[in-house]
């Protein structure tokens, strides 16, 4: 019965997460956390913080995490398929659709409120976390330091970089003496093998094997493998290779297809999905469904295999007194990442007037538990249509 709750709280978060990860992240503090308690605030903001250290999609990692707690690897599947699948088969279609049958500026139109409101979701995610997270000058001045390095470095390894300063600067905070190491672990390793296993095989099947579709499955594992920072990180990195380099597809047909996932409901590294279509578009219909799903699966293989490895193992040492003072610096620059990300959102919907009454009014609505996250995003897109640009 829980399991079938849980699942029904994942179509939830999947029909209100818009906006890249930390607006998932929004959601699913209100859906799983405030409303369902399936974990603590702390936890959560300590998932928040380890799938950001992890290569690989950070929104649906921290998701994977929460269902492998709630009801193991049986309910981890379940969840990635309601999670991950409805997107990928909506950027399959759009490949298959012109610019002239679905013309952008009519989509933007729909979707220019969205940006707002994924904001608002943001807002009142830092609001309950940073109650948290914020309890001295020290957690403040570690919050100041997340939200500006990531703000002004724009680079992969920033991420883990900040986690790991976080933490060192709280133990040294930390009395010595109050400090006992303590190491009797059990560890599974299976999932790290086969994530190793998988890797070796796709450089293997790239360097082996002309098939199309095992050629996007050594790229698209690739990119999960070693993108750090969810989606906005590895879209350069895919308009270089897909645009710049194999000329795959054109510079409108990528940017087509990148405006689209981000008016869409679940994770962004869905857009492989699209790409991986386009790429065998000329194979004939059949093949151009394999490629996008090949493409869209594949691309959350490595970093779901990492967090099945290392969440066990993080809910043990967790409560190490080494781990636990360091965590007193991780979850405050953690929350500080996100702070940097809901000001970028900010500056990107140009912070016009109406643009931040649509954001607190979004934030409020939601803090108070009338209207639902899907309900709330249908609401903006119908504003959207029916208001005069």
């Amino acid at each position: 019965m829980k399991n079938r709750q849980f699942i029904k709280d994942v179509v939830v978060c999947s029909l209100g997460s818009y906006g890249g990860p930390e607006a998932h992240f929004g959601v699913f503090n209100d859906q799983l956390v405030t409303k369902r308690n399936y974990l603590s605030e702390e936890e959560f903001i300590e998932l928040i913080a380890l799938s950001k250290v992890l290569p690989g999609p950070s929104s649906t990692q921290t998701l994977t995490a929460i269902a492998y707690r709630v009801g193991g690897l049986a309910l981890v599947l379940q969840t990635l398929l309601v999670w991950i699948v409805p997107a990928v088969l909506m950027m399959i279609g759009i490949s298959f659709l012109s610019a002239n049958l679905l013309p952008l500026s009519t989509v933007n139109k729909a979707l220019r409120f969205i940006g707002p409101v994924a904001l608002g979701f943001i807002v009142l995610a830092l609001y309950r976390m940073s109650q948290k997270t914020i309890v001295d000058t020290f957690s403040l001045f570690l919050l100041v330091f997340g939200t500006l390095a990531t703000y002004f470095i724009k680079e992969i390894w920033i991420y883990p970089v900040v986690i790991v300063v976080g933490g060192l600067l709280a133990l040294l905070k930390t009395k010595r003496q109050e400090l006992k190491l303590a190491m009797d672990l059990e560890i599974e390793w299976r999932y790290l093998l086969i994530f190793l296993g998988l890797f070796v095989l796709s450089i293997l099947f790239k360097a082996w094997s002309q098939n199309p579709f095992l050629n996007l499955f050594e790229t698209f594992y690739r990119y999960g493998t070693l993108v750090i920072g969810g989606g906005q990180v590895v879209i350069p990195m895919m308009y270089q290779e897909f645009v710049e380099v194999t000329q795959i597809l054109s510079h409108q047909d990528f940017m087509n297809g990148y405006g689209l996932v981000q008016g869409l409901p679940g994770p962004m590294f869905s857009f492989s999905a699209y790409l991986g279509a386009m790429a065998t578009s000329d194979l004939g219909s059949l093949k151009q469904i394999i490629g996008g799903l090949v493409s869209g699966l594949t691309i959350f293989i490595p970093g779901t295999l990492l967090i099945l490895f290392v969440y066990p193992l993080w809910l043990k040492v967790r409560t190490f007194s080494y781990l636990q003072a360091a965590l007193m610096g991780i979850m405050p620059v953690a929350t500080g990442m996100i702070l940097s990300s809901a000001i970028t959102m900010a500056i990107e919907n140009t912070l016009s007037l109406p643009m931040l009454v649509i954001t607190f009014a979004s934030a409020i609505s939601l803090a108070s538990k009338k209207i639902p996250a899907p309900l709330l995003i249908l609401i903006t897109i119908l504003f959207g249509i029916s208001l005069p640009v």
